[in-house]
């Protein structure tokens, strides 16, 4: 999400952080549905449910409201910022992610 917020001259610069942004995301999803399977296995009535569930909705709310915001702040010439705040918000799933209890896993 660099690229946005970076003046970055060359094409190729650009793909190689766009490609690392795309495996960055797999490589999160598969730790996330490994963490739901891991998790099922404690809540015998409703397994993985519950969890899928939240996670659906706080997708669901956190792309409404990134596409009103990044919208807005993309028709008032402001993209820059927009591609700053995702990359902030990676930076904020990173640092949730370590601090997973390991006992929970």
């Amino acid at each position: 999400m660099a690229i946005g917020s970076l003046p970055i001259k060359q094409v190729e610069y650009g793909v190689v952080i766009l490609f690392l942004n795309g495996a960055f995301s797999a490589i999160c999803d598969v730790l996330t549905d490994g963490l739901i399977c891991i998790n099922s296995r404690l809540d015998p009535v409703h397994g993985s449910q519950d969890l899928w569930t939240w996670a659906w909705i706080m997708q669901g709310f956190g792309g409404f409201t990134g596409c009103i915001l990044g919208g807005y702040l993309c028709s008032t010439n402001n993209s820059r910022i927009c591609f700053a705040l995702v990359a902030l918000l990676g930076l904020a799933v990173f640092f949730a992610g370590l601090k997973i209890d390991k006992k929970k896993e």
